[in-house]
């Protein structure tokens, strides 16, 4: 009786087996429950995979961690792993299943030797399905990167650029306490602490001289400028205090020897702004105030030879960058071709020209910032196994209110480098060496992309009023310095900022405005009088009065021109002492009654002034002219009648003949 009920509950239970589905569905149920039990909860799954090792040897090991986090508990828990070769063939396959695990992070371990496997060098696809009570079946990819041996080392140079935002007026006054807006200033030293908590960095750091310049003059106690009125604000104060602090935080890093300056130019200039209104020749003087700007702030010179000019270098800034002795331009890879397709990470030569291009890849940083280390290692693994051998690779980080990359970003990228022994940083100084570059060119840039409509109008007129007012003062001229110094932060890239849209243009027209205005007015106090001439002679001089009521000596060009007679030589370098100041023009007249003169003053290529005056010679010296003209014409007409009438008398002497 007993086997007889034994077997009849065998019979059910196979069934009920029979009837039941062969697996569990795709919402990954357990067996079903009774009635009663409540519902289970809606799953929300996240995987990720973890590899022990971004790169394996052929003969090595897979270790490879999944990571899952669960919202809910779970009944069933099931990962599956798959390796598989480039063509998609099963390498690997493992499968592991967890009951009644509680939400949360799951991690499950997958290994396996390769040594059996006869891998070669290259990239092998990983798949994993992750299945759980409540939810559907989530899956994450990733790939497993098989070296070879070990590969040729690959230098990567580190390039971080700390954005500026210039918080100044026109007049040398701050907007608002610099206290109250410490961003850049704790951006400077949370870069200090990076470098000193990795002892084998090496960095080459862009940052603009405008900044520090900035930074000098509030450590010295500062000024600032609102709707509440002009306060002062002494060298004890907080932002004085934390400007003097980051100077000597920036100093340190410099003196370290880890750390070297790119040459950037005194305000960051947008090139292709300046290429634009056909000014790349202020390159010259913003790196005049970039050496003498870096030498009273940090005490120190640049040195580096390699420059950050942005992402735009037409061929026309070739010369200049020649000029300042540099050998390299960091840029984006879109501003340089090789062939005919967009250049390529790496270290381009520039045709004949001394400068060279190093290109950056943005990929690495773009991964860091999103925290995919899958496309990190990616770039430096195609780089390890196609790149020519030594070629630098460049990575540019931008850290600054707005932009993408971060401080969290940019560590997460150096120690993912760290886990790489075939990777040595570098600076941008050891990259100079170099001795096998690609072929490039420079890439035609959009003038002035992203600036609002007439802005460069603008910087244009202020530079041209500005390059004046230098040449008629002097350089050395405080004002004129001043005025140059606000057309040249007029032409800053820092007003563009990290999306290159110009959100902070009106405070740039300003300072362009500023040095226009200032221009204009030194010069309206700039005055010819002159009247209409009559010469006493065909020669003579035409008197200017010219008046100088600027208060300062200045050197001028005197322009002259005239319809028909010659004026004196033109143009002519002037000095005006301040007052009035009587100028001479000599004029001849020739034959000429009278012709209209112009008079121009010119301070480089700027006309400061024009004036007309009306030449004319004396009736009296044109009727004595007349008069002599007259005599003569009478007595030759009486020697020809008295000729004519000889030879009617037959009293003319006759010619010797010799026949």
């Amino acid at each position: 009786m007993r086997s007889r009920i034994g077997h009849r509950t065998l019979v059910i239970m196979l069934s009920a087996a029979l009837l039941a589905p062969s697996g569990l569905s795709a919402h990954a149920q357990p067996p079903s429950q009774e009635t009663s039990a409540a519902a289970p909860a809606q799953q929300a799954v996240s995987v990720r995979i973890e590899q022990t090792n971004p790169t394996v040897s052929t003969s090595g090991a897979l270790k490879a961690d999944v990571v899952s986090e669960l919202s809910s508990d779970a009944e069933y828990f099931e990962v599956r792993f798959r390796l598989k070769n480039a063509d998609g063939r099963l390498l690997y396959q493992k499968t592991e299943v967890r009951h009644n695990v509680k939400a949360g992070v799951q991690t499950i371990r997958f290994s396996r030797q390769l040594q059996d496997l006869s891998l070669q060098q290259g990239r092998y696809p990983i798949e994993v399905r992750v299945l759980a009570t409540g939810s559907q079946a989530t899956e994450a990819t990733s790939r497993m990167l098989v070296l070879d041996g070990t590969p040729p080392t690959v230098p990567v140079v580190i390039a971080m650029r700390l954005t500026c935002s210039p918080g100044v007026d026109p007049s040398g006054r701050f907007l608002a306490d610099p206290a109250m807006y410490p961003a850049v200033r704790t951006e400077a030293e949370q870069l200090a602490e990076v470098v000193a908590a990795h002892p084998a960095l090496k960095l080459s750091l862009a940052i603009s001289p405008l900044m520090l310049e900035e930074w000098q003059r509030a450590a010295d106690g500062y000024e600032t400028s609102g709707p509440e009125g002009i306060k002062e604000f002494p060298e004890s104060s907080p932002g004085a205090t934390a400007s003097r602090r980051v100077l000597d935080r920036v100093r340190t890093l410099l003196g370290g020897g880890r750390v070297t300056m790119l040459d950037v130019p005194y305000a960051e200039p947008d090139i292709a702004g300046l290429a634009a209104i056909d000014a790349l020749d202020d390159l010259d003087g913003q790196w005049s105030m970039t050496d003498s700007v870096v030498k009273s702030a940090l005490g120190s010179e640049v040195s580096s030879g390699t420059a950050f000019l942005g992402d735009d270098l037409p061929a026309e800034a070739l010369p200049a960058l020649e000029r300042r002795g540099v050998s390299f331009a960091v840029l984006e890879a879109a501003s340089v071709r090789s062939g005919n397709t967009t250049a390529g990470p790496g270290v381009y030569a520039l045709g004949t020209s001394d400068v060279r291009a190093l290109v950056y890849d943005s990929r690495p940083v773009r991964a860091a910032a999103e925290d995919s280390a899958d496309d990190f290692y990616d770039v430096l693994f195609a780089r390890a196994t196609n790149a020519p051998p030594g070629e630098p690779l460049v990575l540019r980080y931008e850290i600054g209110p707005g932009t993408r990359d971060t401080f969290a970003s940019f560590e997460r990228s150096l120690d993912w480098l760290a886990e790489l022994p075939w990777v040595t940083i570098v600076d941008a100084t050891d990259a100079a060496g170099y001795q096998d570059p690609r072929q490039g060119t420079l890439v035609p840039q959009v003038p002035g992309r992203g600036a609002p409509a007439g802005y460069w109008t603008d910087v244009s007129a202020a530079r041209s009023r500005a390059t004046a007012v230098s040449a008629a003062l002097g350089p050395d001229d405080p004002d004129a310095r001043a005025a140059l110094t606000a057309a040249y932060v007029a032409e800053s890239l820092c007003w563009a900022g990290p999306d290159r849209k110009y959100a902070l243009a009106d405070r740039g027209r300003a300072f362009a405005a500023s040095a226009t205005r200032y221009v204009d007015d030194l010069f309206a106090a700039v005055t010819i009088g002159a009247r209409d001439v009559t010469l006493s002679n065909r020669t003579g001089e035409v008197p200017v009065s010219v008046v100088n009521g600027t208060g300062k000596p200045l050197k001028l060009t005197l322009v002259t021109s005239a319809g028909r007679v010659t004026a004196g030589a033109s143009p002519r370098p002037i000095s005006l002492d301040a007052g009035e100041n009587v100028l001479t023009i000599p004029v001849d007249m020739g034959s000429e009654l009278t012709d209209t003169l112009n008079i121009r003053l010119t301070a480089g290529d700027l006309v400061i002034r024009e004036a007309t005056v009306h030449v004319q010679a004396s009736y009296l010296d044109r009727l004595a002219t007349l008069g002599m003209v007259f005599a003569f014409m009478v007595g030759l007409l009486w020697f020809i009648r008295r000729r004519v009438r000889a030879a009617g008398a037959g009293t003319m002497p006759e010619e010797s003949s010799d026949e």
